[in-house]
């Protein structure tokens, strides 16, 4: 695995015993590849935002709504998710 994402397989282990800072965003990203996981899932394991969630996070209106989604249950944060996934789909009908 480490030679497939490009890492030294002792910087691997330590990674996967909680020893070592985070990987960097290609590398999470070639991970979550290789692993056949999804990436986002990765980057809250490693408590990193990638760089377009960075970018995004300062654009207008962003931060209000973070911090408004910062108070509320996991139950509502995926009926939240579930709701932008259908404005998504209807947008692009």
């Amino acid at each position: 695995m480490a030679e497939r994402v490009g890492i030294n397989f002792t910087y691997l282990s330590k990674l996967e015993n909680d020893e070592m800072q985070p990987p960097a965003e290609d590398k999470i990203y070639a991970l979550a590849k290789h692993l056949d996981l999804n990436a986002d899932e990765l980057f809250r394991l490693a408590k990193r935002a990638p760089q377009e969630l960075s970018e995004l996070a300062v654009e207008e209106h962003m931060p209000s709504i973070l911090r408004m989604a910062k108070d509320l249950s996991d139950e509502d944060r995926l009926d939240l998710l579930k709701w932008l996934d259908r404005r998504r789909a209807k947008a692009r009908k």
